[in-house]
């Protein structure tokens, strides 16, 4: 069998991802003995949960637990396996988000492969996600994200490779959106550009996200009920987090009013004092008033790719609950990655809490997006690793020093992670222009 130079290309593409894969896992970030990497989510929290529910604790009956239903065989079955001889509870976790990491991956992979954009737009979005991944190597296999943005990432594969026309494929479409929500509840209000984009009609569509939802849903709804509530109330309450925007603007101020004090307790790190209550109250607010302001944008956007021109608020309605097939003169799914990433961003800028796997949601996103202009996708990708460079490494260390006082270098440290940031909210508002198709 005689490969082409194309396939050879892209095959040693797939071996270089998963060679870079094999490293992250040969490597795991915490090390009990290293003062830098005594720290670990699945250590201290994740095998923590999995043992109150092996020894009989029910979450959200019986104890405060702060993630979706579909975490908890994500977090147990490393414990079970454990338990009947199988390995240990921490590679054992870390194992099980290697193989979703590859599942993702063969999906990417044929996405990208067919997607009409040139050779050289595939190389980079393949190099990107290989290298994306190696730079936040010490995050990818410590938390819950990659399940998340995974199955985010394959419900917008299955709408770009499966005919979205037929019932069956939109479920199962569907199924990962509605799987996504049951690991983090912050793809819900993705609920919207979906429906309004759906490739059914009015009823169908509502049977293939009825039947979706109970195929996710339906067990967890019908043992834990309303008690699932308490994971929905937990994050409502928490403070504002370290890496978050509201705490670099708390700490920004407290360097000139010396007001605030540090809660030392893993892994929030939150500020505690008169500037921060006032600010965690601004950004309480400003959050969901921004995410509409994404969504408003979104409808103003579609009405004016919609077949049928509708003006005013009952225009927008009708928009909605527009019982046929809506045709727009847009590509559906580069729209609905892009309103995910504004969304994501807009989210990371103003929410109270933001960390560092976070910037593990937008990776797979950019690597599956249709670039047709190499500027415009190279700008973004190394804007992205910036991002991930000074927020997951220690490949730039500034020194601890007064700038101007009382600011420090910290301060500059701060501003060129948040920069950038809203640079790519700002260049996934404007990105490619999509044509009927």
């Amino acid at each position: 069998m005689i490969i082409s130079k194309n396939g050879l290309i892209f095959l040693s593409l797939f071996l270089l991802f998963f060679i870079s894969r094999l490293y992250i896992l040969a490597n795991p970030a915490y090390r009990p003995n290293d003062n830098d990497h005594a720290y670990s989510d699945v250590k201290h929290d994740y095998e923590r949960y999995a043992n109150m529910w092996y020894y009989g604790y029910t979450p959200y009956l019986q104890h405060y637990y702060e993630y979706p239903p579909a975490t908890i065989p994500l977090l147990l079955i490393p414990l079970i396996l454990d338990q009947n001889g199988i390995g240990k509870y921490y590679p054992n976790y870390r194992f099980g988000i290697f193989v979703i990491d590859i599942i993702l991956f063969l999906f990417l992979y044929k996405t990208v492969i067919k997607l009409k954009t040139p050779k050289r737009s595939k190389i980079l979005a393949f190099l990107f996600y290989t290298g994306a991944g190696m730079l936040a190597k010490d995050f990818y296999y410590e938390g819950i994200d990659v399940a998340f943005i995974a199955s985010l990432s394959i419900a917008f594969v299955c709408h770009y490779l499966f005919d979205q026309t037929k019932l069956f494929p939109r479920i199962v479409m569907w199924s990962f959106f509605w799987l996504s929500t049951a690991v983090k509840f912050m793809s819900l209000p993705l609920i919207f550009p979906i429906f309004l984009t759906r490739k059914l009609d009015l009823k169908k569509e509502l049977i293939a996200i009825s039947i979706g939802f109970l195929i996710i849903w339906g067990i967890p709804l019908a043992i834990f009920r309303s008690s699932l509530s308490v994971s929905i109330v937990f994050h409502l309450n928490r403070h504002m987090k370290f890496a978050s925007l509201p705490y670099f603007i708390t700490d920004t101020i407290n360097k000139f009013t010396k007001t605030e004090t540090i809660n030392n307790q893993p892994p929030d790190f939150n500020y505690v004092g008169l500037v921060a209550t006032q600010i965690e109250k601004l950004f309480t607010v400003l959050m969901p008033v921004a995410i509409a302001l994404v969504f408003l944008w979104m409808l103003i956007k579609l009405n004016q790719q919609f077949r049928y021109k509708l003006k005013g608020i009952k225009g927008y309605f009708k928009l909605l609950f527009y019982s046929k097939v809506p045709t727009f003169n847009i590509k559906i799914y580069p729209f609905l990655i892009q309103i995910t990433l504004v969304y994501f961003f807009v989210l990371f800028l103003t929410g109270k809490v933001f960390s560092q796997p976070f910037h593990i949601w937008y990776v797979p996103l950019l690597a599956m997006f249709p670039f047709t202009k190499t500027k415009q996708q190279l700008t973004m990708y190394l804007l992205a690793l910036w991002l991930i460079i000074m927020d997951t490494t220690r490949l730039i260390k500034f020194p601890d020093m007064i700038l101007i006082a009382p600011l420090t270098i910290d301060f500059v440290r701060s501003l060129l992670r948040f920069l950038p940031m809203i640079i790519l909210l700002i260049m996934s508002i404007k990105i490619n222009r999509y044509e009927n198709g």
